[in-house]
């Protein structure tokens, strides 16, 4: 099996308000990131986000960052992954009996 990609939220939710600056302030802001966060990560833009009290979107960005799960977090998956196949298995082989006994 392969590492799989994870997406993980750095900032869950960055104004569009962050993005009224001058572009100097813009590119400041921008290093800081970049800085904090590495070149890779990058903004999404959700249009239609809904705040728990609001009736109307509002449109927000959320700084996200692309990685390869690390070893413990592949293990985890793997074993869960095993252990998944195995009781599937077993309920197959359970249906398997069943019908046999019914249908000889």
């Amino acid at each position: 099996m392969k590492k799989r990609t994870i997406t993980v939220t750095l900032d869950p939710e960055f104004s569009t308000y962050n993005f009224e600056k001058t572009l100097g302030e813009l590119r400041t802001m921008i290093d800081e990131l970049i800085e904090a966060h590495g070149k890779h990560a990058y903004f999404d833009f959700d249009k239609n986000h809904y705040y728990d009290y609001d009736n109307n979107p509002t449109p927000i960005y959320s700084l996200r960052m692309n990685r390869f799960e690390t070893d413990e977090e592949y293990e985890i998956r793997v074993g869960q992954d095993a252990a998944l196949a195995a009781k599937r298995e077993a309920k197959e082989r359970e249906e398997y009996e069943r019908l046999r006994a019914k249908f000889g």
